[in-house]
């Protein structure tokens, strides 16, 4: 996420008549299928390629499953601590897809480019017509018979101005831009990841830790009641 809002940003506030060769690298995300264009909506989650997982990762989701019943059951009877695993378990079989099913219903909001970006494209765009504008012009009064008549701007001829003028600032807003790419690619890739992680924590609660609570209270209820009964 981070690399392509560099690449989407990059290419937006860069120099316009350089910034095409970024169109030779690819984005990231397409390599995930993920920026689908304006049918994104309608496909996220329909036909849309993510990796299935492999016999390591399953068995790492497994491992982590009966490690967090292990945990939790500590200290508790043996029938209950084997209870509590078992309800840890219960639905394992489900983790994976789950989570493949959940991770592709992620809005990452790879697409939108933001507003500040849209903005300096269109200055960049305004800066390359007033150096075409500009070189145009000096082209056509040279010419014409020189340089000496034409409007002049703290002693350079306007056509100059136009020409220096608008391909210095186009360079010099791009090299300025590019701390701002960066920022943004690493707030949009800390977003993107915190949405992932919800996405996942949020299967995990369904499946695993809702089962296990639900022992855990069932075994504290139980508790509570004996120990009242043989107050």
């Amino acid at each position: 996420m981070e690399r392509s809002t560099r690449w989407r940003a990059g290419r937006a506030t860069g120099w316009p008549l350089v910034s095409w060769v970024g169109r030779l690298r690819p984005d990231p995300l397409k390599k995930l299928e993920i920026d689908l264009g304006a049918d994104s909506k309608a496909l996220r989650g329909q036909g849309v390629s993510v990796p299935q997982a492999t016999a390591v990762q399953r068995a790492k989701i497994d491992a982590e499953v009966r490690s967090l019943a292990d945990d939790v059951s500590t200290g508790l009877g043996a029938p209950f601590a084997a209870s509590v695993r078992r309800a840890s378990t219960a639905r394992l079989s489900e983790v994976g897809d789950r989570l493949d099913d959940a991770l592709r219903t992620v809005d990452l909001d790879a697409e939108r480019l933001p507003v500040w970006a849209g903005a300096v494209r269109v200055l960049q765009w305004l800066l390359v017509l007033a150096a075409l504008v500009g070189g145009a012009w000096s082209v056509a009064a040279m010419l014409s018979g020189g340089l000496g008549d034409l409007p002049r701007v703290g002693g350079v001829a306007l056509p100059l101005v136009l020409l220096g003028g608008g391909v210095l600032l186009g360079v010099f807003l791009a090299l300025v831009c590019r701390g701002l790419v960066a920022a943004t690619a690493r707030s949009r890739a800390a977003a993107a990841d915190r949405r992932l992680r919800e996405a996942v924590s949020e299967v995990a609660s369904e499946l695993v830790v809702a089962p296990v609570q639900t022992e855990l209270t069932a075994y504290t209820s139980l508790r509570t009641g004996l120990d009242r009964a043989l107050a």
